[in-house]
């Protein structure tokens, strides 16, 4: 009974495939280039790069670019936690303890130093502590500590104004009738001493939770403050624009950033082993919390698992380096889907061999997923062909179908 109705329906489609015959094409591809293009310029839901295809080749690329050598992370990790802890128990230790080794390595003259630990409230049990980590904030202009961003709507309820935050840029005034004086709602260290150089520490995922970018600029009415990635590019010489439209080009095929283990200088202070110094000399150092419990982990396009110190040593490499990855127009890619659709249209149209087309097709299509793979392999361009990938799929699928029940009929 089955088989009946399957052939009762097939011969009507051979029936309707013989009326419409060369027609069909034709408004198959007006359908799906007309569906693009409204795609494109008003619902946008599928000429959107595709976050995990943009995962996928990033986890499956190459090639990557290598970590610069200029970047020394400083881990407190587990073991840092455990040894320090013999003397001076469980974390936060006393801020003596961390003064002293951003210390030793602000002797060495680093470019940049950036703490990564915000320190947003006295110790009152530790005065002492907190005394000599803004003694060393005001002896040393290479240090870089962070300050936290809240969120705008909060602004209108500080008495904070934006011009006081270091390295905050007035950018043209669109409205007239803006508040010059802006005020920013923010936490910024509490000492006087470590207020010379910040820059925001906040960490923007994207929807599905995932970090991808990177803000280097925070706006505040007409000033954009500096993000800490920002500040540290800054004093190294990096010259960065106000964009904020690059993705992160994660480090993760060519090798990890260098990385000491804050125990390692910890003895050194403490005469217990020797340490070459002179290894932060003239670098970019990152110092701060990576052990479980103590640090901000987030999942990446490149890991599952990133810490906070990674995110901001890629983001700084990206910024003095400029590799931050671009991300190719939807104009463009509108472009190319209609040219691949045209041209489909018109292999089924002109006759030649489906075994041809077939083998093209299979081609073609290889040949967009390669495209895809090696320009975020080797440029710093990521050329997604989803879209016309998809488009293309869609039409041959639909074209094929339609021309094998025509011949089989």
């Amino acid at each position: 009974m089955l088989l009946k109705v399957l052939r009762v329906l097939f011969r009507l489609l051979g029936s309707k495939a013989r009326v419409w015959n060369r027609s069909f094409y034709l408004i198959l591809a007006t359908a799906i280039i007309t569906l693009a293009v409204a795609d494109a310029f008003l619902v946008r839901q599928f000429t959107n790069q595709d976050n995990g295809v943009y995962d996928t080749l990033i986890k499956y690329r190459i090639a990557g670019p290598a970590p610069s050598s200029e970047i020394v992370i400083v881990d407190i990790d587990e073991r840092s936690l455990e040894l320090v802890g013999k003397d001076h128990g469980r974390w936060p230790w006393s801020r003596s303890v961390i003064a002293e080794v951003i210390a030793n390595i602000a002797e060495q003259e680093p470019a940049v130093a950036v703490v990564n630990i915000l320190f947003s409230e006295p110790n009152i049990s530790d005065v002492d502590g907190d005394n000599v980590l803004n003694m060393i904030g005001n002896n040393y202009e290479s240090l870089v500590f962070p300050f936290v961003r809240l969120p705008e709507v909060n602004d209108h309820n500080s008495k904070l104004p934006a011009t006081l935050i270091p390295g905050a840029r007035q950018i043209p005034v669109i409205n007239s009738n803006a508040n010059s004086a802006h005020t920013v709602a923010v936490v910024l260290p509490f000492m006087a001493g470590i207020q010379r150089n910040v820059g925001a520490s906040n960490l923007e995922s994207d929807d599905d939770g995932i970090i991808r970018s990177y803000r280097y600029w925070y706006s505040a009415g007409n000033y954009l403050l500096p993000s800490l990635a920002a500040t540290s590019s800054s004093m190294y010489g990096s010259k960065l624009s106000d964009d904020n439209g690059k993705r992160l080009n994660w480090r993760n095929k060519s090798g990890n950033y260098k990385r000491i283990s804050f125990s390692d200088l910890y003895l050194a202070t403490q005469g217990k082993s020797d340490f070459d110094w002179s290894i932060f000399r003239s670098r970019i150092v990152i110092l701060g919390p990576t052990a479980p419990g103590i640090s901000v982990i987030k999942p990446t396009s490149a890991s599952p698992i990133t810490d906070d110190n990674t995110i901001l040593a890629t983001a700084i490499d990206d910024s003095i380096n400029d590799t931050g990855l671009r991300e190719i127009k939807d104009e463009v890619l509108l472009g190319i889907t209609v040219l691949l659709v045209a041209f489909l249209c018109w292999c089924f149209l002109s006759g030649i061999s489906q075994n041809i087309v077939d083998t093209g097709f299979f081609v073609g299509q290889s040949a967009l997923v390669l495209i895809s793979l090696i320009s975020v392999s080797y440029t710093n361009t990521v050329v997604d062909m989803t879209l016309p990938f998809n488009a293309g799929m869609a039409y041959f699928l639909a074209a094929r179908s339609f021309h094998a029940a025509k011949k089989s009929s």
